[in-house]
């Protein structure tokens, strides 16, 4: 008996597979790409609301900082990638063409950029409601999304 999906099908059978011309590469190592001095982070990363900026032009910031919280249910948090200042918070222009609220942060070249990580809380010991929504002395990385704060 003919499956019901085979009759409908618009794609090829098993995909598309194009070459990947990966001869020139594959046998180099990978290698981590250098700091650079500036980093433009956008504000709005998707279709949802952007993201509120928690600093100031001239603030300094330390890499894995948190620079913007969530603008509504559906966004995002922002960290910073790097050590360094913030040099400005203004209208950027994206590749799509279109202007959009950006943080600007101007790279410490003599900072050593290594991730400071704070050891995680041990959650037996939280409470429902830290454990669902995060505190801010770990800077809200854990379960920020409304809808998994909602859902405990």
């Amino acid at each position: 008996m003919l499956a019901l999906s085979t009759l409908f099908k618009r794609s090829f059978s098993h995909g598309i597979h194009p070459d990947e011309y990966k001869d020139q590469t594959a046998a180099l190592p990978t290698q981590r790409m250098p700091f650079v001095e500036r980093y433009v982070l956008p504000l709005h990363q998707h279709l949802g609301a952007p993201s509120k900026s928690l600093v100031a032009a001239g603030q300094p910031v330390r890499r894995g900082q948190l620079i913007a919280a969530p603008g509504a249910f559906v966004s995002t948090c922002l960290h910073s990638p790097v050590s360094g200042r913030v040099k400005a918070i203004g209208q950027r222009r994206f590749p799509g063409g279109r202007y959009e609220q950006a943080i600007e942060i101007e790279a410490d070249l003599y900072a050593t950029q290594r991730l400071e990580v704070d050891r995680p809380p041990d959650w037996r010991g939280l409470s429902l409601d830290d454990f669902c929504l995060g505190d801010a002395r770990y800077g809200d990385r854990r379960f920020r999304w409304g809808f998994t704060a909602r859902a405990c």
